[in-house]
């Protein structure tokens, strides 16, 4: 079912458990109270009817796991894993059924696979890096995550969600985002850091190509090869974080959709992440201020 309603999370801030926020149509905002952790991505399963948000706080109670029907009232979830565990994204498959959470700094690492959101099973990763994003390709049926650490290694990519397998990036800087575009049939990555190419693409998730982009600056893209400043603000991007008062509110967008449901109207541009500038909403075509 669909809810008509936006979700956002945020990673830290001064608002106590104020760590959701939820919205029906991107421009007012709710706050809503849930356990204090550094939530780091929110995802919606569409076949559970279910938003599901991870955190990489780390501790003995392996609470990692947030899930709620309605946006409002959230549930923890418990990792049955003997290690302690830190979370960093999520992603759901609609056509597999199964979401996929990816690990930040684990030892050891796994990743984990669930079917209803409740119940999760540990999964060998890839390579012991940090894990920044995760999504899934339709087209290509398969699982595709991001990392800021490693050598040659930045990628992995799984038609499962259970066997893992490493991809060469096209450079090893620190990729926060990677989303996939069904209208171009291409991935799409973005880096904090590194000189010009701060953007990688690929059509197969085994060959990636450097993209010149803007540098800090919020940028859009209709084909993920060339890349337009729209930060009008000129805010710089940093970490792929969102600001809103003292939250961070994590992954912005690229392509389409990725913290929130279930509108492509919106996109929430990633403006700086250090600073409280207002939250802005872009829509295409024009970056705007909203809270």
């Amino acid at each position: 079912a669909s809810l008509g309603l936006f979700v956002a999370v945020a990673s830290s801030g001064s608002h106590a458990t104020k760590f959701v926020m939820t919205s029906p149509d991107g421009i007012v905002w709710t706050e809503r109270t849930v356990d204090s952790r550094s939530w780091n991505d929110v995802t919606w399963a569409s076949a559970l009817s279910l938003f599901v948000a991870v955190s990489q706080t780390a501790d003995a109670a392996k609470q990692n796991v947030m899930t709620s029907t309605d946006g409002i009232t959230w549930t923890l979830r418990t990792l049955t894993v003997g290690t302690v565990v830190s979370l960093n994204a999520v992603a759901w498959s609609p056509s597999l059924a199964v979401l996929v959470a990816v690990p930040k700094i684990t030892s050891p690492m796994y990743v984990f696979t669930s079917v209803d959101g409740f119940t999760w099973a540990s999964r060998t990763v890839a390579a012991n890096l940090e894990w920044e994003s995760v999504t899934w390709s339709p087209e290509l049926e398969l699982f595709a995550a991001v990392a800021s650490t490693g050598t040659a290694n930045r990628v992995m990519t799984s038609p499962d969600g259970i066997t893992w397998t490493t991809r060469v990036s096209d450079s090893d800087i620190s990729w926060r985002g990677v989303a996939w575009s069904p209208a171009e049939n291409i991935f799409a990555a973005v880096a904090s850091d590194g000189t010009i190419e701060r953007v990688m693409t690929s059509t197969d998730v085994i060959t990636w190509i450097g993209r010149s982009s803007i540098g800090y600056t919020s940028a859009s893209s209709t084909d993920g090869t060339t890349w337009t400043d729209v930060n009008t603000l000129g805010n710089p991007m940093q970490n792929d974080k969102l600001p809103s008062g003292n939250l961070y509110f994590q992954r912005a967008l690229t392509f389409q959709r990725k913290l929130y449901y279930p509108s492509d109207d919106y996109v929430l541009s990633p403006t700086a992440g250090h600073t409280a500038p207002p939250l802005r909403v872009f829509d295409g075509t024009v970056d705007r201020e909203i809270i």
